[in-house]
């Protein structure tokens, strides 16, 4: 179990997905023809992965994370010191939310820049104003954005001069590497969907089940 996230619903998901969905059923009709642990077998199973991995993708409008420790919002929590769900996906979950697409872009591509500065200990300088969205409550230092991504991220709640259990802020890519590769790249491609589904006037209203 876990939250599962819809642009634009359920059906609209669907509809988008429809071809990959007949993709995933061909690759599993081809792996249980063959012999369990046989070559072809695994072969097989990698090409239901693959068709796997296409439905539920953030490029056709689906996000998911799952309630346990290695769930994608758990894992962002841990390495930025935020409350991502929160951070993206702000107001009242009972109901449809609307998204601002650019504040959402600007705050995932703002993750995954301080993901490629921190995986290398490289406090580089940048200026971060897209994650003055992160709600007040979660911030320790708000003045703290500006100068260096280290500083930046005191500024949304995290002390990266004590670390903590993960040693945030000093993580490497072996640590974290589908979180801070696919994971934030499955975010971003969400967004890139809700902005271009909204700029064509349709429905981009995100559902959440949890």
């Amino acid at each position: 179990m876990g939250i599962d996230i819809y642009l634009g619903g359920y059906d609209a998901y669907k509809a988008r997905t429809a071809e990959a969905h007949k993709q995933f059923d061909m690759a599993v009709k081809l792996r249980d023809g063959f012999p369990r642990d046989s070559a072809e077998s695994k072969v097989a199973q990698g090409l239901v992965e693959l068709a796997s991995n296409e439905m539920w993708a953030g490029k056709h409008g689906y996000i998911r994370s799952s309630y346990n420790g290695g769930g994608l919002f758990n894992v962002l929590d841990r390495i930025f010191g935020i409350e991502s769900g929160g951070l993206l996906f702000p107001g009242n979950w009972e109901e449809d939310l609307e998204i601002d697409w650019d504040k959402f872009l600007g705050a995932v591509r703002t993750l995954q820049g301080i993901a490629a500065c921190l995986k290398h200990g490289d406090p580089l300088p940048v200026r971060l104003e897209e994650l003055e969205t992160v709600p007040n409550e979660t911030r320790k230092h708000g003045e703290a954005f500006g100068k260096s991504v280290l500083e930046a991220l005191s500024g949304i709640g995290l002390d990266v001069r004590s670390g903590g259990e993960d040693q945030p802020g000093f993580f490497t890519e072996d640590d974290y590497g589908w979180y801070i590769t696919e994971g934030l790249r499955d975010l971003r491609e969400f967004g890139e969907l809700g902005k271009k589904e909204q700029e064509a006037g349709k429905d981009t209203k995100v559902h959440i089940s949890y």
